[in-house]
């Protein structure tokens, strides 16, 4: 059976639509798991309702702490033997379940494609899917890299889980992490899957709306803690499956978008004198500093050079360009 988690905070507008593509699955044996974060909106109420509508639906409401937290909720509660996840606004296809039922592996992940809305209207879509035409299986020992740069596996929406290996282990997400929190549940969990499966098939849509600068104005709760922590898990990973840095370019230059992401964010609303002491601080970082020797491409090869005649300035107006 299917646990599915939905967390879910202020989507009025959508989490209706979010819970009827739940429920019109073609396959039926599932339970759906919603943990509202403590809306101040309508969100709750309207869970509430269709709750009553149906008995697949097992609604709580917990106090504010974000999705973290909410997610790790739905997962104690959760029976199935798998475990999927959906955001409150976004939607599946009507074969998602079905066509996952077919797939026997500890990790399965599907196509996802990202819906950009501008005013409440679709303006674009991308699709985010392997191109491969039949089921295929990756080592993750070997494939790792393959899986990070062609896969959003960041994304814990567009997977199946074994949930004997998330209670077996411990996997959970973390609440120090307010970005890639996913990234770093899905690489604890990788620690313990050995093939992953990929299925070729759309079946998950994700709305994003178009507004800038979103990523900057998350609190990040202390000086980089965001990023050592996916850094602690690749590192781990990494252990498990005998590799490194040096053979993971795609692995490496996603953690120091992280480094760069939090940066970015804590210099969002300083003077510039602040900006160079929270620089100072990012290249002083051992698990930032390991990642850049290892890490290839021009713009990393102009930033070490900027490093080291201390160009301090120039250093910050190149990480702003690509990441602000």
């Amino acid at each position: 059976m299917y646990s599915i988690i939905m967390p879910t905070y202020n989507c009025e507008k959508y989490v209706l639509s979010a819970i009827e593509s739940v429920l019109s699955q073609t396959y039926s044996d599932f339970e759906l798991i919603v943990v509202d974060d403590q809306s101040t909106d309508d969100t709750f109420a309207i869970i509430s309702n269709l709750t009553k509508q149906d008995s697949r639906i097992k609604s709580f409401q917990v106090s504010h702490g974000g999705v973290s937290l909410a997610r790790n909720f739905g997962i104690e509660k959760a029976t199935g033997d798998k475990i999927l996840f959906i955001d409150g606004d976004d939607s599946w296809e009507q074969t998602l379940l079905e066509s996952c039922e077919k797939i026997k592996s500890d990790l399965c992940i599907f196509g996802i494609i990202h819906d950009f809305y501008n005013g409440g209207v679709l303006v674009n879509n991308k699709n985010q899917l392997f191109n491969i035409d039949s089921q295929t299986k990756y080592n993750t020992k070997k494939d790792l890299d393959l899986l990070l740069s062609e896969q959003d596996l960041a994304s814990p929406c567009n997977k199946v889980y074994n949930k004997n290996i998330i209670d077996k282990f411990g996997v959970r997400f973390c609440s120090n992490c307010v970005y890639l929190e996913d990234l770093k549940f899905n690489l604890d969990y990788l620690q313990h899957v050995e093939r992953v499966c990929v299925l070729p098939k759309n079946l998950y849509h994700y709305r994003l709306n178009i507004c800038g600068k979103q990523v900057l104005k998350r609190a990040f709760k202390d000086d980089f803690v965001n990023a050592n922590e996916l850094y602690f898990s690749a590192e781990r990973l990494l252990k498990k499956i005998e590799s490194n840095f040096c053979n993971q370019p795609t692995l490496t230059a996603v953690l120091l978008k992280a480094y760069y992401t939090e940066f970015c964010a804590l210099i969002y609303r300083v003077d510039i004198k602040q900006s160079k002491g929270l620089l100072d601080q990012l290249n002083k970082n051992i698990y930032y500093r390991c990642l850049l020797k290892f890490s290839k491409g021009k713009f990393y090869f102009v930033l070490k050079v900027l490093k080291i005649f201390n160009l301090k300035t120039l250093q910050i107006k190149m990480i702003k360009k690509r990441f602000w």
